[in-house]
């Protein structure tokens, strides 16, 4: 398959194979922070997520610029510098998603679509088999949380896209706010919760509607209580 570059993208021909991942690449150190970054909820599940203050703290002008250098894709140091700019002002979390996967030069071609962290979650597309009527989902045809087609990925295989759309939950763990009148949040069965402590193994209560426990809140994804509560239910 051919994949030529955008025009106007300041990327050569000749370093288009860098927006690939490889298995020799210099050790990202964004990375390493990044999943040293991790919490896992619940505990010894398997699940995790990043905080949201955790990853600001992390995702610097520098840090993403740093990261885009690793590999020799700019011919143009304003070109990486601004690349670095709409990063940083938004699509942090998709360049993030990126590093994990080793690939983060492929955020250039995910920008030049509009792509955007307003836009995540990404899904697959649901295909009707026209014989057996059965759902089926297909993997070169992602869409983002708005239903729009994103194109880019089409060239990725399944396997990689399985992998953008299995990580990307590390950092859409929701922020509970308080308002006025109490919230209903309807959160994807993938999502992460931001909990710190879970009760719900240890000291759940039975009553007539069902069972209920203490979880605390990661002061970073909620406005509910103090950052010194011990307890946010």
């Amino acid at each position: 398959m051919s994949f030529e570059p955008e025009p106007g993208t300041g990327l050569s021909t000749t370093n288009m194979k860098a927006l690939m991942p490889v298995q020799d690449s210099p050790i990202s150190t964004l990375a390493e922070a990044l999943r040293h970054a991790r919490v896992e909820s619940p505990a010894e599940q398997g699940s995790f997520w990043i905080p949201n203050n955790e990853l600001e703290r992390m995702m610097t002008g520098e840090a993403i610029k740093a990261e885009l250098q690793r590999r020799p894709v700019y011919e143009n140091p304003r070109d990486c510098e601004k690349t670095a700019s709409s990063i940083f002002h938004q699509a942090k979390k998709i360049f993030a998603i990126l590093v994990l996967l080793d690939n983060p030069a492929f955020i250039q071609t995910l920008l030049d679509e509009g792509l955007t962290d307003e836009h995540l979650p990404l899904s697959r597309i649901g295909t009707t088999d026209n014989v057996h009527g059965s759902m089926s989902l297909n993997y070169s045809h992602v869409r983002t949380c708005s239903g729009l087609p994103v194109e880019a990925l089409r060239i990725w295989e399944s396997r990689a896209i399985e992998e953008f759309l299995r990580v990307q939950w590390m950092f859409l763990a929701p922020v509970f706010e308080l308002g006025e009148e109490i919230k209903h949040y309807d959160l994807p069965d993938n999502c992460v919760l931001p909990f710190i402590e879970d009760e719900e193994r240890t000291n759940a209560k039975s009553g007539g509607y069902g069972q209920v426990w203490g979880v605390r809140i990661h002061p970073a994804h909620q406005n509910l209580y103090g950052s010194t509560s011990s307890v946010s239910h």
